[in-house]
This record gives structure tokens, C-alpha cells and sequence, in this order.
């Protein structure tokens, strides 16, 4: 009896251990999650095995490179099974960033180590310009640089100048020492150590049309391309030939391709077509021959994302913008061009938007010897926003040229400046608003 109530309890234990077991759940191991990117601006793509696991991973996209004004970018993200979309919202151009993607503790999901993916931003595909007026070295160079020193005609503007990704100048004279003096009654020509200015100032652009840029003949025009290529400052508006001046500039800065063509009025009238480029013959353009302009912008046109129109134009001494400049820089417009950049009057002169595009008449001298008139002593810097649309945003800057060093004025004298320039842009109808010592035109 003993012997077969140690069975039954024996029995009942089995029975019950097995109960035991069977209601015991076995937990499986993670599983390893695995992800795959991919990056087309400005869309990252997460591809996540297994797909549930998209739901709980968890995301962040730092600089690789940090430092002193550079923030982590903003992004949105969708997910959906297996996929993880990241649209970036704000980050800065060229930055390298790095992605990572981290599994919290889970029963189901777990990763090894971090996925971790770099990737770079392209650029903004925007620039600004840095644009102003009339640059006459001559006399600068033969009286007050060897007084100072080279750097002394920028010395209060040069951080200005610098700012710009593309700044841009109308060079109203020759670089060189070789050449003889042309039969007209003012003739300008800077030695060759003149160039050293552009470069302190971070010009990387100029125009060589104009009624100066021959004024010592095709070797000294030959030596001025040559000292800004040495220096790689891009010209537009003359060449050893004709084929090499209609070929304009054509740069990519920050992302957008920019083209620049230049052209000028002839003055004195007899020298055109005398000073033309031409088959094997240095030269300038004329905008008198309307019909291969025409044909160069839209050569031009179908290069760049952004051309912009260099136009030497216009009567000197006045802030009066005649027929002729608006007829051209409409028409300029409506074959084309983004933006165009006026000098020659000696004097700023007023901006109009055409058909969204600025045309700005006249950027005033900037590096001059010093005039007897008030009007030919004040001026402004353009500084322009352009991306591949053409022109996003444009700031006046005024500027007195003082003893041949340009410089912002103060007080009531910047208050007088600022009042010079809003009528002018008042004659167009361009509203604007003052910050500082800016004047932010309204754009259309």
C-alpha cells in the first residue's frame, strides 16, 4: 500500500512538472536589425530590416565638423514599415554631417553597434555679390599709393569687399607700362603693381568695357588680361579677338553658374568701330552692334543659371537716366539677362525691376581721382543675394570716396547719403527700407 502511494505521488509530480513546463514561455533572441541609406538632396532614405523595426529607431544628424555657428540641421521625418524618410529643412551648404541610428533596449530588435552614415550637404546654391562702380588706378597709383602703400585705397572698405563670394568692378583703365597714349583729350593707364589693389580687395570679377580700356593701345590691353589672369580675376567685355571677348565669363560660385558679358558705349563716337575686337585684333564690345550682343546673351543663357549684364552707358555728371539706358536694359531683360550693372555717368543713379529683373542705371565711381563735384564723391555698393532663380535680395550701401579711399559715412552725413540714393530709387518706383546704414530695397 506504502509502495503504490509513493507511485501515485511520484505520477502526480511528473504530471505536474509537465503542466509547468508546457505553460513556460521560451523568449526567442533579438532579432539584429539591419538599415541601408541613401541621400538625394534633400531627402535621406532609411532602409530597415525588419521592417517593424523602422518604428523604433531612433535618429539623430550632427555636424561633423563643429564649431562657432554651425548648428545641427532641422529635419522632418515619415515612417512608414521597413522605411524611414528624412527631409533636411535647414542645414549649411557643404557641411558634413553624420547620421546615426541607435535601437533602444527591446525584446524583439537589437543592433550590434550604431548604424553611423556621413553624408554632405551640397551647397546653397546662392552667393552674394559684391558689386560697385568705376576703378581708376592711374592717378591713384602714381600719387597716393607710393605716399602710403598699396593698401591704402581700401583700408576702410575692405572687410565690405571681402564679404562678397563674386565682387565685381567696371576697371576704367590699362594695367601695363607699355603702349602709347591714344589721341583724346583724357587718357589713364596704372603701372602694373596697380593690380596688387584688386587683389587686396578680393575682386574676383571685372568689366573691360569701357571708353578707357584702350586708351594705351592692344599691347597694354593684352597686359591688363594678362595680370588678372595671373591674379585669376575673370574679365568680360575685350580679348585678343573677337571670338575670346564674346565668350564673356562664365564661373560657378557657391553652386550656381554665372555668366557675365560686358559691353560699351564708344566715347568719343569715333572710336568705334576703331577700338572693336576683331578677327586676329584686341579689342573692346559695343552694344552698337546690337544683333551680336543678342546672339552672345543667348549663348549665355543656354550655359548659366544666372547672367548678369555689364553695360557702360549712359551721360556723365548726373543722376538722370537718358532713354537710351532704359531701352537697352529692357531689352537685355526680355533677352535674358538677371541683372544688369550700369556705369560711366560718373554718379549712382536710380534701380529699376523690370519684369522682376533689377537693372541698376549706374554704380557711381568707387576708386576715382578726386572730382571738384559733390555728385561724383558719393556712391554706393551693391551687395546682392543671387541664387538660380536670379536675384533673391539687393542692399545699398553708401559711400563717400573720400581722398581716394572709399568709406561709409556717419551721422547726419550717412542720414544725407541715405536720402540721395531713396530718391533716386523713388524716380523708379522701388520701395526700400533703411537698416542701419543699409538701404533693403523691396524686391518684387
Amino acid at each position: 500500500m506504502g509502495k503504490k502511494l509513493l507511485l501515485v505521488v511520484a505520477a502526480l509530480l511528473v504530471a505536474a512538472f509537465v503542466l509547468w513546463i508546457a505553460g513556460v514561455k521560451v523568449t526567442p533572441d533579438p532579432e539584429p536589425v539591419q538599415v541601408a541609406a541613401s541621400y538625394r538632396h534633400p531627402v535621406l532614405r532609411l532602409e530597415v530590416t525588419p521592417a517593424a523595426a523602422a518604428e523604433n529607431l531612433e535618429i539623430q544628424i550632427r555636424p561633423q565638423r563643429p564649431g562657432a555657428g554651425v548648428a545641427p540641421p532641422r529635419w522632418q521625418e515619415q515612417r512608414t514599415a521597413g522605411c524611414i524618410v528624412i527631409t533636411l529643412e535647414e542645414w549649411q551648404g557643404e557641411q558634413d554631417y553624420l547620421l546615426t541610428a541607435v535601437m533602444p533596449a527591446h525584446p524583439a530588435f537589437a543592433m550590434a553597434e550604431p548604424f553611423a552614415w556621413a553624408f554632405q550637404a551640397p551647397p546653397d546654391y546662392a552667393f552674394d555679390l559684391v558689386a560697385v562702380g568705376d576703378v581708376m588706378l592711374g592717378r591713384l597709383m602714381a600719387a597716393m599709393v607710393p605716399d602710403y602703400d598699396v593698401g591704402y585705397p581700401l583700408a576702410r572698405i575692405r572687410e565690405v569687399l571681402e564679404a562678397g563670394d563674386l565682387v565685381f568692378a567696371n576697371l576704367e583703365c590699362p594695367i601695363s607700362d607699355r603702349g602709347e597714349p591714344a589721341a583724346k583729350k583724357y587718357v589713364f593707364r596704372a603701372r602694373p603693381e596697380a593690380a596688387a589693389v584688386l587683389a587686396l580687395g578680393g575682386f574676383n570679377l571685372v568689366s573691360l568695357a569701357n571708353n578707357h580700356v584702350l586708351d594705351y593701345g592692344p599691347l597694354a590691353l593684352l597686359d591688363t588680361m594678362a595680370a588678372l589672369e595671373e591674379l585669376g580675376i575673370a574679365w568680360a567685355g575685350a580679348g585678343a579677338d573677337e571670338a575670346q571677348a564674346r565668350q564673356g565669363a562664365l564661373l560657378t560660385v557657391k553652386g550656381v553658374r554665372v555668366g557675365v558679358l560686358a559691353y560699351t558705349l564708344p566715347a568719343p563716337g569715333r572710336l568705334y568701330p576703331a577700338w572693336a575686337a576683331g578677327e586676329g585684333k584686341a579689342g573692346t564690345l559695343y552694344y552698337r552692334d546690337q544683333d551680336k550682343m543678342l546672339a552672345d546673351l543667348a549663348r549665355m543663357r543656354a550655359q548659366a543659371d544666372v547672367v548678369i549684364v555689364s553695360m557702360h552707358w549712359g551721360y556723365e555728371y548726373t543722376h538722370g537716366v537718358n532713354a537710351e539706358q532704359k531701352k537697352l536694359g529692357r531689352l537685355l531683360v526680355d533677352n535674358g539677362a538677371d541683372l544688369v550693372l550700369g556705369h560711366h555717368p560718373h554718379a549712382p543713379q536710380g534701380i529699376e525691376f523690370y519684369r522682376g529683373k533689377p537693372i541698376v542705371y549706374s554704380l557711381g565711381n568707387f576708386l576715382f581721382y578726386p572730382f571738384s563735384m559733390d555728385i561724383t564723391d558719393e556712391s554706393f555698393i551693391l551687395k546682392a543675394r543671387i541664387g538660380l532663380e536670379g536675384v533673391e535680395e539687393m542692399r545699398l550701401l553708401p559711400v563717400l570716396l573720400g581722398d581716394s579711399q572709399p568709406f561709409v559715412p556717419e551721422g547726419a552725413e550717412l542720414e544725407r547719403l541715405q536720402g540721395v540714393l531713396g530718391k533716386l530709387l523713388d524716380q523708379f518706383g522701388t520701395g526700400y527700407a533703411v537698416e542701419g546704414a543699409e538701404l533693403v530695397l523691396s524686391m518684387p
